[in-house]
């Protein structure tokens, strides 16, 4: 699976999240500029970081990180602790649970 198609299936697991439970969604698709892309960190409750997409930033700006497979991933400092990152399944199958 590319970068590209596993982001589309983050954006329909989050869209069809936030339609059955009334959750404000705002995909980022970066087509705005840098300034509205740290807006919308900074409103964030949760960040959901498909493959290769800016989790640091979404910690920075103090949101919980929601990212695949991250018990399998190591970084320095250690973001993807399971204290810190809810892991999903790579296709975000068990999103709604975590």
């Amino acid at each position: 699976m590319g970068l590209t198609a596993h982001r589309e299936i983050a954006i329909g697991a989050i869209t069809a999240l936030g339609h059955k439970h009334g959750l404000a969604v705002e995909v980022y698709s970066g087509n705005h500029g840098f300034r509205d892309y740290v807006e919308i960190l900074r409103r964030s409750k949760a960040f959901i970081s498909p493959l290769g997409i800016g989790e640091f930033s979404g910690i920075l700006a103090g949101s919980l990180l929601v990212k695949p497979m991250a018990s399998k991933l190591e970084a320095y400092p250690n973001i993807y602790d399971a204290n810190i990152t809810v892991s999903t399944a790579i296709d975000f199958s068990d999103l709604e649970e975590k």
